[in-house]
């Protein structure tokens, strides 16, 4: 697999299995490889170059990267499978998951939209306005309900 952690630029890609042009020596330990694994890596006094490939094929990446990518996994299996299929991924990816429907009615006692007033929203309407139609309409209401990231001032940006 490749996460795709920087923009493409044709002029710095080499094709799978070919050596870079400037090797870079492997600086790797690979028991601190396998304790990042395990979240308990000590970085001090550790440069790394981020997104920088040794001549082993170790690359290391900004933990958000990491989360994005494994969330838009999630994502995937929901939308494809349902939610049993999400559950297996997680499951599967060693993520502890606890579910049952007291769980299920708890989470959405705590949610930041109440689901019934989702109904309410004309999705036609914001489509039209946006002049695209959403083909999976939990994209549209997770881009509504859910901030991209926090501001300075303490609130939320949907941009």
């Amino acid at each position: 697999g490749y996460i795709r952690d920087e923009p493409f630029d044709p002029s710095r890609w080499n094709a799978p299995g070919t050596h870079c042009k400037r090797i870079v020596p492997c600086c790797c330990d690979q028991k601190k490889i396998e304790e990042s694994i395990e979240g308990v890596i000590d970085m001090e006094d550790k440069v790394v170059k981020i997104g920088k490939t040794c001549d082993k094929g170790h690359r290391w990446m900004c933990s958000k990267t990491i989360a994005d990518f494994v969330e838009a996994l999630i994502g995937s299996y929901l939308v494809g499978g349902g939610l049993p299929a999400a559950l297996e991924f997680m499951n599967w990816m060693n993520i502890p998951v606890a579910y049952g429907p007291e769980l299920v009615n708890l989470a959405l006692e705590h949610a930041f939209v109440n689901p019934n007033t989702l109904r309410k929203i004309n999705m036609h309407a914001v489509e039209s306005q946006l002049g695209y139609v959403f083909h999976q309409k939990a994209l549209l209401v997770e881009a509504i309900t859910h901030a991209s990231q926090e501001d300075s001032g303490g609130g939320c940006c949907y941009q």
